[in-house]
């Protein structure tokens, strides 16, 4: 036995190969997994039971196939995600808001939260309450979390709308929201690509961050309550929020493809936009 055979764990090995696998398929269940993977299928079942338990792997019950969940991502981007959170996203949400004055966020998906991967509260005047980076916050709570729910795969939609509408009750009480205007919500992100919020004193706007064909997460900007009659402030903003999450979501790509420094230096030059007057 050589020295790394005898440190090798061979359950871990298991438990990668069968993710390898659900990965490349649309989906399979334990008997077909069994035979690609070569091992028994109570074996491959209690495997499928603790990647699940996990959050890697969900199990449909229209084919009762398993998937791998949006969860399998953020290990395969690992530190290169890190990388372009600091030295893009961050200094770019900090350009952003000297024009714009009103705080932003980055968020992404983690399971079936929401997660603050980036922020600027700190450098805003116009908010008391300050979120922290890494913080988690319920899918309901936010735009955000509305617009990516809307922009996942049927599957995957369907099942964050439900663990939010069994989890969340608590935050649809405080804001007044019915199940049915909940999905009515996701449904509008969905089809606008954007998804815009009123919540007590502030509204927020949301825009989804596409990089190489996938959404990565979205930005978020919270500005003083819109009320009846300001639709053209509120086109402001959402006109200035697509076209930044368009050119972000272009150095993220650059920065992927080892354009650190070239999306550093879109990021310094800033979108030359200004605070609604």
């Amino acid at each position: 036995m050589s020295e790394g055979d005898r440190y090798r764990i061979r359950a871990l090995d298991r438990a990668l190969a069968i993710l390898r696998v659900l990965n490349q398929y649309n989906g399979l269940n334990a008997s077909e997994l069994s035979r690609i993977v070569r091992l028994p299928r109570p074996t491959v079942v209690r495997f499928l039971t603790t990647l699940t338990d996990c959050g890697y792997v969900a199990r449909s019950d229209s084919d009762e196939r398993y998937r791998v969940t949006p969860d399998v991502r953020n290990l395969t981007y690992g530190y290169r995600e890190e990388k372009w959170l600091s030295s893009v996203v961050n200094p770019f949400l900090e350009g952003l808001h000297q024009e714009l004055v009103w705080p932003l966020a980055f968020l992404s998906l983690s399971g079936d939260r929401l997660v603050i991967e980036a922020l600027t509260d700190r450098m805003s005047s116009m908010i008391e309450r300050r979120e922290s980076p890494g913080a988690e916050m319920p899918l309901l709570s936010s735009a955000s979390g509305y617009l990516l729910i809307g922009l996942s795969d049927d599957e995957t939609r369907e099942r964050l709308t439900e663990t939010a509408l069994r989890t969340e009750t608590a935050v649809m009480a405080r804001y007044g929201f019915s199940e049915d205007c909940v999905r009515e919500k996701i449904e509008e992100a969905r089809q606008n690509q954007c998804m815009v919020l009123n919540i007590q004193a502030h509204t927020a706007v949301a825009a989804p961050v596409w990089v190489n064909g996938n959404v990565v997460g979205a930005v978020v900007i919270r500005i003083k309550s819109v009320k009846p009659g300001e639709d053209q402030k509120l086109a402001h903003y959402k006109d200035v929020l697509a076209t930044a999450v368009g050119r972000l979501g272009r150095m993220i790509e650059a920065s992927l493809n080892d354009g650190a420094g070239y999306a550093r230096q879109q990021a310094d030059q800033g979108l030359q936009v200004a605070p609604y007057q």
